[in-house]
């Protein structure tokens, strides 16, 4: 035996074999957690029959879905408190059937103040799921399999948010909008029974005990006071640049998830409209007048909301058939159905992109991140062109886009701060950055991205989503060099006797 392993950490030994249910507890909270994603983006496939409608416009809508992110973020940190103080299975239990019931009350609305409270409440409510779950992972899972663990986590909400697609088109298919709201929240509920019937907080409680349970929560607790955590992260420059990059990208990935169908839908009823209007200038009674009308109505570009007024017009002269005005339900399920692989890609970047920045950079991550960002600043600026022409190609395009959204977003929100924080300091750090990542879904990803589709068209929107990603290589690009080792050694160092910190939100948000 070497002198190395001689010196090595006797405790850690035992904690590279599984405990018995610790496989049960992985996969439990990776549905718990993945099913919440059911009631959140499930809204995207019902925006379009929304407008068409109560003729609520994108810009109000944008409002609404900025609602539920400035709540998420506010519950985030609110319930990350709580989750240490009270049972993991009922704040759990609390979120799910909360989340689906303001789901199915959101369904009855008509009004966009009605909206607007009733999903930032589901905003709260989702944010009761992340903390109890990482909670749960910190009881059961030592530090040397906590990343395989969360790994494995991390692709729940990725696979279920394109599950997500395909169940709520198919809503909006067989019910009309309000199915994407009623229909999901069943699959939800089912979760939560699941969740409660075997999830156990800690290897103790699987057991039958409690003791270890609390001696697990007394491990985890970090030794700064309040004011000097927030110190020490406010005044570290790294976590300002990934805060801004972060912000910048989750605007460029929530333009995609919250927007994206009704994208595609917008082009869909287009192609039909236009193949209307085509059958339209075949008639032979037609004025000279109607026929200049029809001509002018095929030249203009029918996926905008301008061009949809004078479409409408035309169907109140007489010149097209009422059923042109009204949401093609095939439209949004078609939609649906494209934008349910943007998660295949998601899945390998989040578990290739980690890997790359330990086995080609030496634990840097910014040129991984970085490298992707502007991957996805150039496919995202030919995403409108090839949307326009291909079915299949846009799937296509879809899956490279998810792995190029995700493949950073994980590092970022997770690996990223827990590396440049300041020792003791990783889990604030993981709040900050992830704080500007809801701030700059909210604001830039729902709001300015409906208000530019609906005043200058879908294309410059997709093309601002292009911009917001080359703003976050750039934030990001000025940590090339940065690597956490310094802070690894910093931790490694410290006495056994100080507790040490573990991630609280950095893995997956």
């Amino acid at each position: 035996m070497t002198s190395a392993a001689m010196d090595s950490h006797p405790e850690d030994e035992p904690a590279l074999a599984a405990r018995p249910g610790e496989n049960q507890l992985i996969w439990t909270v990776w549905l718990t957690y993945g099913a919440f994603y059911f009631c959140r983006t499930n809204l995207s496939a019902a925006l379009p029959g929304i407008e068409s409608e109560l003729g609520l416009d994108k810009t109000r809508m944008g409002v609404v879905l900025l609602g539920l992110k400035v709540a998420y973020g506010v519950g985030q940190f609110v319930n990350g408190q709580l989750s240490e103080q009270f049972s993991a299975r009922k704040m759990l239990a609390i979120g799910m059937l909360a989340s689906a019931a303001l789901n199915v009350l959101f369904g009855f609305g008509t009004g966009v103040y009605f909206f607007l409270f009733v999903w930032a409440m589901n905003g709260y409510a989702q944010s009761m799921g992340w903390t109890p779950c990482v909670r749960v992972i910190g009881n059961w899972i030592p530090v040397l399999r906590r990343g395989r663990a969360i790994g494995i986590v991390g692709t729940g909400y990725q696979v279920t948010a394109g599950l997500t697609y395909l169940v709520s088109g198919f809503s909006v298919w067989l019910m009309g909008w309000r199915g994407a709201l009623w229909l999901p929240p069943l699959i939800l509920v089912a979760s939560a029974a699941v969740m409660l019937a075997f999830l156990r907080e800690s290897p103790a409680h699987h057991a039958g005990g409690t003791a270890a349970g609390a001696a697990a929560r007394r491990d985890r607790q970090g030794g700064g006071s309040f004011l000097e955590t927030m110190r020490l992260t406010l005044t570290n420059p790294a976590l300002w640049l990934l805060a801004i990059s972060l912000g910048m990208l989750n605007a460029c990935r929530y333009g995609f998830i919250d927007w994206g169908v009704s994208h595609l839908a917008a082009i869909e009823r287009a192609k039909t409209q236009r193949a209307e209007i085509a059958g339209a200038l075949t008639g032979t009674s037609l004025t000279d007048f109607e026929r200049g009308r029809l001509d002018e109505l095929l030249a203009l570009d029918l996926v905008d909301d301008t061009a949809q007024k004078q479409v409408v017009a035309a169907i109140d002269e007489g010149l097209l058939p009422a059923g042109s005005a009204a949401v093609d339900r095939g439209a949004v399920l078609d939609s649906a159905v494209q934008y349910a692989v943007l998660p295949l890609g998601a899945v390998f970047g989040s578990i290739l992109a980690g890997w790359a920045t330990d086995r080609f950079f030496g634990g840097r991550r910014a040129p991984v991140i970085c490298g992707l960002l502007l991957v996805l600043a150039g496919l995202t600026l030919i995403y409108e062109p090839v949307a326009r022409a291909s079915f299949v190609a846009t799937m296509g395009l879809l899956v490279c886009i998810g792995f190029c959204i995700f493949g950073p977003q994980v590092l970022l929100v997770g690996t990223a701060p827990a590396d440049l924080a300041r020792p003791g300091t990783e889990a604030a750090a993981a709040g900050f950055v992830n704080f500007f990542g809801y701030l700059g879904a909210a604001v830039a990803g729902d709001l300015l991205t409906a208000y530019l589709a609906e005043h200058y068209g879908w294309q410059v929107a997709v093309y601002a989503w292009a911009g917001w990603a080359l703003a976050a290589a750039v934030a990001v690009a000025f940590l090339w060099n940065a690597s956490g080792r310094a802070a690894a050694a910093s931790e490694q160092s410290r006495p056994e006797s100080l507790p040490r910190a573990v991630p609280s939100e950095s893995a997956v948000t």
